[in-house]
């Protein structure tokens, strides 16, 4: 039978409440007072983001309405899990928080494979995501899901927003969230009734993302380990994958002539016809380039976690303690240490720890110079 008359009472609800929303903006509700849904899209421009991607739901209609009238770039897509990939890569282009939005229930589970993408490859993601209205939640509603026990185990963090006046407030720590420490994906659930009260007219917080910045002591620690080294190797991971982070990679390789071992998917932060290119350490590589490589007597890590992709298995280097000396540096203090035992941890950003060990000019031992030598060739006849 024709079915298609069965959903003409919901639409039509759900229409008479967009209709409803939008006469209360555009008549500007109660003085000095606005909707929770056009205070987020000044929050979210006022943050410098300027894209969204999604697939428009009835459980967000009040954010839809919102963005119409501004100049926010809504990109609509045919997938929750095409918009959250789209998102993922605006953030890795930008190097700032990718945004997606979803309508409740089937558009989330779409999107969580963005979600699961962003927390792998440490990618800064706000998942904005529709909501039941409040008075229906844990009643077991339509398309109901509690995205606390659905995301748990793969968002940094996980908001759902049920006070109007606290939405601005939330999204600049969902950002802020995503974009620290080790970046990644974090959720920021809506009742589509929140988005449509009306809110007060505080400031748009802005929350800064905090750096750290590797010191010259730092530095000074990791060439006295570099100095009583004759074949040490440069793993360089995502989190130089600006145009500073491979400068500095660049800079500090050929100060010490450190051969670069590059990490999956960052093949292209690191010249690969470069003489100290050491080679891409993803999946299945030939063993002859680990086992050249395993020959090292120094491992320095920079910009990368050292899962299991670029340290081989764990064998490169080997958990859970190494065969030759570890300097590991990353930007969150949680990722050092915790498979691999290592001689200098640095929390900090690893442009910076570069630039620094950049500065502290040393002569190249011929014996290191052999030894890139070898590695650059084993990685041109792999190429070849």
């Amino acid at each position: 039978p024709d079915r298609t008359n069965l959903h003409l009472p919901f639409v039509s609800a759900k229409q008479h409440f967009a209709n409803a929303m939008r006469s209360q903006h555009m008549m500007g509700g109660t003085s000095g007072m606005t909707r929770a849904a056009d205070r987020l899209v000044e929050t979210i421009r006022a943050h410098g983001l300027d894209r969204i991607f999604c697939v428009p739901g009835e459980s967000y209609l009040s954010l839809l309405d919102a963005l119409h009238d501004s100049d926010i770039d809504l990109v609509v897509c045919r997938h929750e899990g095409g918009a959250g990939f789209m998102a993922v890569a605006d953030a890795r282009l930008s190097g700032r928080a990718g945004l997606a939005a979803v309508s409740r229930g089937p558009g989330a589970t779409n999107a969580s494979i963005a979600v699961h993408l962003a927390n792998q490859d440490a990618v800064p993601l706000v998942l904005l995501v529709g909501q039941v209205a409040r008075f229906e939640r844990g009643r077991g509603a339509f398309q109901e899901v509690d995205y606390q026990q659905m995301f748990g185990g793969m968002a940094k963090g996980i908001w759902e927003v049920t006070e109007a006046e606290r939405l601005s407030e939330t999204f600049a720590r969902a950002v802020h969230v995503a974009e620290s420490g080790t970046p990644g994906p974090v959720i920021l659930a809506m009742p589509e009734d929140m988005l449509g009260d009306t809110v007060s007219d505080p400031a748009v917080p802005i929350l800064p993302v905090a750096r750290a910045s590797a010191s010259q002591d730092d530095a000074r620690k990791a060439e006295d380990l570099l100095a009583k080294a004759e074949r040490p190797l440069l793993i360089a991971g995502g989190q130089l994958d600006t145009a500073h982070g491979r400068a500095a990679l660049k800079k500090a390789a050929e100060t010490h002539g450190i051969p670069v071992g590059l990490t999956f998917k960052y093949q292209h932060i690191f010249d690969n016809s470069h003489p100290l290119y050491a080679g891409h350490l993803g999946f299945k590589i030939p063993p002859v380039q680990v086992k050249e490589m395993q020959k090292a007597d120094l491992i320095i890590a920079v910009g990368t976690r050292l899962g299991d992709t670029p340290t081989q298995g764990y064998r490169l280097p080997k958990a859970p303690i190494p065969d030759q000396p570890l300097i590991h540096v990353y930007p969150d203090a949680d990722a050092i240490g915790r498979v691999f035992r290592t001689d200098l941890g640095i929390a900090a950003d690893p442009a910076s720890f570069l630039e620094a060990l950049a500065t502290l000019n040393s002569s190249v031992p011929e014996k290191r110079k052999t030894w890139a030598g070898t590695l650059n060739t084993v990685a041109k006849k792999l190429a070849d």
